[in-house]
């Protein structure tokens, strides 16, 4: 999973699936740990730290408080600098 933060919301990349999250970094970041904690029945924060998710985040700009905001719930991220997404 790639997830490419702007100004509005996200947009996401996973394998040859794209769509774009629109909402606060918060409300975003909230949306992608539900479909995580259903898709690998996680109930705790303790239990996602075991889990690598494999998570490429864009960390340049606001993608900078996106990754404290994932840090916080637990979800470690791989960071992507720009030019290296694509």
């Amino acid at each position: 999973m790639i997830i490419d933060p702007d100004r509005d919301g996200c947009t996401i990349w996973e394998g040859n699936k794209v769509q774009h999250l629109k909402g606060t970094p918060e409300e975003c970041v909230n949306s992608i740990v539900k479909t995580l904690a259903k898709r690998y029945e996680i109930i705790n924060k303790e239990e996602a730290k075991d889990i690598d998710f494999n998570i490429g985040l864009d960390v340049m700009g606001i993608g900078r408080y996106y990754k404290d905001i994932f840090e916080h719930c637990g979800i470690k991220i791989h960071e992507i600098r720009p030019g290296k997404i694509i």
